[in-house]
C-alpha cells in the first residue's frame, strides 16, 4: 500500500509539473496589451473573457491593445 501511495504521489507531482509547464508555454504565446499588460486576443470565447484572464483587443500600430484601453484612450482624446 505504501508503494502504491508513493507511485501516486510521484505521478501527481510529475503531472502538475508538466501541466504548469504547458500553461506557462501557452501564456508565452499569448500577446499582452501594451498599455495594461493583460493577455489579449482579437477573438475569444465569451466564457474565457468572462473568466477575466484574457481580454479582447486589437493589433494597432504594431502593438496589441485591449479594447478597454482603446476605449479609455478614445475617452481621453474626447475630453481634451
Amino acid at each position: 500500500m505504501a508503494r502504491l501511495n508513493h507511485v501516486i504521489s510521484s505521478f501527481t507531482k510529475t503531472f502538475k509539473k508538466h501541466h504548469i509547464s504547458k500553461i506557462n508555454m501557452v501564456k508565452n504565446l499569448i500577446p499582452t496589451c501594451s498599455k495594461c499588460g493583460s493577455f489579449v486576443s482579437d477573438h475569444i470565447e465569451p466564457e474565457v473573457e468572462k473568466e477575466g484572464q484574457i481580454k479582447e483587443g486589437k493589433y494597432v500600430d504594431n502593438v496589441w491593445v485591449c479594447n478597454e484601453c482603446l476605449k479609455n484612450k478614445h475617452l481621453d482624446m474626447n475630453t481634451k
